[in-house]
């Protein structure tokens, strides 16, 4: 089972009405456990939009669905999730896979050896 890391600036493709749940099963057919971290619902909970309660009742249903787990992060996230999947195992690396737009990060996490999903263009997400 892969597991799918939604960085801040994925959930906000939301606030475009573009599903990303429904997006990455497309890309990714099968069994998938969606993660996000308590310092990505920080991220977003600062942002100052009015549309962004919408994308948290989004997290909030999907996380009492089940369908997504959150996991504590304490320190900056970018920084966070490098060092996450810097002790990650081989095997666990390849069970697992981050979906962003950011360029830096994309870059240390595929130095890293971990896949990304990211958008295209306004309509389409796959791996970079």
């Amino acid at each position: 089972m892969l597991n799918v890391f939604i960085d801040t600036n994925f959930f906000l493709l939301y606030l475009k009405g573009f599903d990303i749940f429904k997006k990455i099963k497309e890309v990714i057919p099968g069994q998938s456990i969606f993660i996000t971290s308590t310092g990505v619902l920080q991220e977003l909970k600062s942002i100052n939009k009015r549309e962004i309660g919408l994308v948290l009742k989004i997290i909030d249903n999907m996380k009492k669905k089940g369908l997504l787990k959150i996991i504590d992060s304490s320190r900056y996230v970018d920084k966070w999730l490098v060092d996450y999947v810097g002790n990650m195992n081989d095997v666990d690396k390849t069970n697992f896979i981050v979906c962003t737009n950011d360029r830096e990060l994309r870059r240390k996490l595929k130095h890293n050896g971990i896949r990304i999903i990211s958008l295209k263009n306004e309509s389409i997400i796959s791996f970079v």
